[in-house]
């Protein structure tokens, strides 16, 4: 089991965390608007949870990964509140689904579960946060090489449309940077991926 907290609770409560489903790659989790009536731990995968401008421009607020939860989902169902964004699983997954009565309730006994969930909080505002300051502080030409080199390889497999969203611009503003760069010769770009030469 990838959950932190899961070794620390009553094995009474254990049992709602043992029910694994599985979902594909591209399954629509949650839209905006929708009701939360369950809270989802990803017991494996990653999940994409975003937001779309009126004009359907996509920005990508944070991605789930193994071993954690939504805080959007998570805030959803502690203050009976709509979901906020999109979520979407860009790998195929593994999950769990506990229903909100009964999350709340072992969100009250259990004093590990109420650890993880305020760590998970505090971890991903602080991320948010800091994204945002990116966007307002730092150029696009600062970010993007950033993101390119934080992949820690040299053939990065993303479309100019999905780097749009990860950076909070326009697809337009992406693809005359890299570009630009192909022209200096520090990236090469195919269909599909950029190799990174000297960045």
């Amino acid at each position: 089991m990838n959950l932190e907290f899961y070794n620390d609770l009553s094995d009474n409560n254990k049992k709602w965390f043992q029910n694994e489903i599985a979902l594909d790659r591209e399954y629509e989790i949650l839209n905006e608007n929708d009701q939360c009536q369950q809270v989802l731990f990803l017991i494996n995968g990653e999940i994409e949870v975003y937001k779309l401008s009126v004009n359907g421009k996509h920005f990508r607020l944070y991605t789930i990964k193994t071993g954690e939860s939504c805080v959007l989902n998570l805030s959803c169902v502690l203050s009976n509140n709509n979901y906020m964004a999109f979520a979407k699983a860009t790998t195929d997954i593994k999950c769990v689904l506990v229903p909100q009565k009964e999350f709340l309730r072992i969100f009250y006994e259990e004093e590990s579960l109420r650890n993880y969930v305020f760590k998970l909080i505090s971890t991903r505002l602080i991320q948010i946060t800091a994204k945002i300051e990116g966007i307002v502080l730092d150029t696009l030409e600062n970010r993007l090489q950033r993101w390119l080199l934080e992949k820690g390889y040299p053939v990065v497999y993303t479309t100019h449309e999905e780097l749009a969203g990860h950076l909070g611009s326009a697809r337009e503003v992406i693809s005359r940077q890299l570009k630009k760069w192909e022209k200096e010769g520090k990236v090469k770009l195919f269909r599909g991926r950029i190799e990174v030469i000297d960045l």
